[in-house]
């Protein structure tokens, strides 16, 4: 089971492609959970009654302690949650890079390079971005998105 520490109070990108990839695994046969959250006005005026149903189903059941996956942000209300999983993902998609490589990085890459879950970077780019600042090149792999996740590096 995989659990999504993602809500879908706001319609952007986190809920967008969330969604994708829950409707992706759960065709496959995977077992899916979301945060509870208010769902967005305008994601149930364009998503399909299908999406609805799954969203409400996925999020009446219980979280996994298995997967759990979430975006790493610096908003404030995907930055604080908190993953409990045996194996904790966390989605980085950045598109600036630092100028030097020391303590001055704001909180949420300083939280991204010294935390201990696997990161899942968007791009070559945003994980080029991770190791420059610090981070462990062995735990961050990419899923370069609007593709099908074939293979991931």
């Amino acid at each position: 089971m995989v659990h999504f520490n993602v809500g879908f109070q706001n319609f952007n990108y986190f809920a967008d492609i969330t969604l994708s990839l829950a409707k992706t695994l759960d065709k496959m046969g995977i077992p899916i959970s979301v945060e509870p959250s208010e769902i967005a006005s305008h994601l149930t005026r364009y998503s399909t009654a299908e999406e609805n149903h799954l969203l409400a189903k996925w999020m009446n059941t219980t979280p996994s302690d298995l997967f759990q996956l979430k975006w790493s942000h610096y908003w404030k209300p995907f930055f604080l949650k908190e993953l409990s999983g045996h194996l904790n993902l966390e989605f980085f998609a950045i598109n600036y890079e630092f100028a030097r490589n020391d303590d001055e990085y704001d909180y949420w890459i300083y939280d991204a390079v010294n935390n201990s879950s696997h990161i899942i970077a968007v791009s070559e780019y945003s994980k080029n971005v991770l190791i420059q600042a610090g981070f462990p090149a062995k735990k961050v792999s990419v899923i370069p998105l609007g593709r099908r996740f074939s293979r991931i590096s």
